[in-house]
């Protein structure tokens, strides 16, 4: 690992919970677009720096649709209610669509290390994942009807969601390849 490997790692890590923040905190606030805008610019500069761009534009749509239907079955599974910044009952609000947009961009940043280590990530999606929204419910961005119910129900859904996602990012196709071969000298 290069050393501008390690510093986008840890560059990865500090601007998804500068996002966690702004998302959850300005929905707490009543700010729901800080989190959208700032996730914007989060992307924007994960983009700029990625080696492959198209691949992790990919990455981050196939999460964002992954985190979409997550969040989905939690608001219709009863276990998390958004209040005011959902638009009608059973919708996401854009706040929640832009953690997972920030968080897709640690799969292959921040969190490389757990690149195909599918049991180890259900573990820990069990662990962190109802973490999580316990501390976007201690802010005030999110309800939850019965805690019991919710943290279990959040810690079954990331189980199976943090593999997923690791899966998405190690099957999508390489666009160049990691070790090109050596230009062929002329003999």
């Amino acid at each position: 690992m290069t050393g501008r490997d390690v510093m986008l790692r840890v560059a990865s890590f500090l601007a998804f919970y500068a996002g966690w923040f702004a998302c959850v905190g300005g929905a707490a606030k009543g700010w729901t677009l800080l989190g959208p805008g700032v996730a914007v610019l989060l992307v924007a500069m994960h983009l700029l720096v990625a080696r492959e761009r198209l691949r992790e534009a990919a990455l981050i749509a196939a999460v964002c649709a992954v985190g979409w239907a997550v969040e989905t079955l939690h608001v219709v599974g009863g276990a998390i209610v958004f209040g005011p910044s959902a638009l009608w009952v059973w919708s996401v609000p854009g706040w929640m669509v832009a953690l997972w947009v920030i968080f897709a961009t640690t799969l292959t940043t921040s969190l490389a290390w757990l690149a195909r280590r599918y049991v180890l990530s259900a573990v820990l999606g069990v662990v962190f994942g109802p973490l999580s929204y316990y501390y976007g419910l201690r802010f005030g961005a999110v309800e939850m009807p019965d805690l019991t119910y919710s943290l279990l129900f959040f810690a079954t859904t990331w189980a199976a969601a943090l593999p997923l996602v690791l899966l998405i990012a190690d099957r999508l196709p390489r666009l160049r390849p990691e070790n090109p071969m050596p230009a062929m000298s002329r003999a």
